[in-house]
């Protein structure tokens, strides 16, 4: 009869030191791995949400929308603009704006619950301080929570504005007027929510995405 071997205590111990060891090495990469990817589909939403702000624009007389006004927010402005493929997976009753739910307006780091409501990880930059501005010739962004936004072509440098921005809120949500805009990135972006440390992608106005520390980002907020 065939004798069996099995592992000694010595053995067992030996194996479980070296997964021990092999996961404390694959943990930090693995992580690593899963930021990056996630900050790349974070910034593919945001080239998406560019053309749309580009087409809404070419649509509108050269006007960007604005953040919000009366209960409307620039997501709902541009949502039409959405292919109709995408509203028809959209899951939510027809009488729900596919803005609601389409995963174009949520970024995957974004785990802050809304109750009740549905996430919307986005803001529309109005500037560092004119969320409430109400005049046109003054506002220094995209568009302001009053309802007045700036044209396209008012930008002699678009390549330098900001024009959307990640903001992680329990406030920011489809229909939510008060987290529509970006505010004063430096002041309102959480450290506790981020890609990598107070890092988060933003999109300007000529359509290309940077990942930018948020103490860097609001230097570029005014034009």
């Amino acid at each position: 009869m065939r004798k069996v071997k099995w592992f000694t205590l010595i053995e067992l111990l030996l194996v479980i030191a070296i997964m021990g060891i092999l996961t404390t090495i694959l943990m930090p990469a693995l992580a690593k791995v899963r930021s990056t990817t996630v900050t790349a589909v974070c910034k593919s939403q945001q080239r998406q949400l560019a053309i749309l702000m580009e087409i809404y624009s070419s649509s509108n007389e050269d006007y960007f929308p604005p953040a919000a006004y009366n209960g409307v927010t620039w997501d709902d402005h541009i949502v039409d603009y959405l292919s109709q493929t995408e509203k028809n997976e959209n899951p939510l009753p027809d009488t729900v704006s596919a803005a609601a739910n389409d995963s174009v307006f949520q970024c995957p780091a974004d785990h802050i619950l809304r109750t009740n409501y549905i996430k919307r990880s986005y803001s529309l930059n109005s500037g560092v301080s004119d969320w409430g501005q109400t005049d046109e010739s003054q506002l220094k962004g995209i568009g302001s929570e009053a309802g007045v936004s700036n044209r396209h072509s008012a930008f002699s440098h678009p390549s330098e504005l900001i024009m959307l921005g990640e903001r992680y809120h329990g406030a920011n949500h489809r229909g939510g007027q008060g987290c529509a805009s970006m505010g004063n990135a430096n002041a309102h972006l959480g450290n506790s929510v981020h890609h990598i440390t107070l890092f988060y992608n933003f999109t300007f106005v000529d359509g290309h995405v940077e990942f930018l520390n948020k103490n860097i980002a609001y230097r570029k907020q005014n034009k």
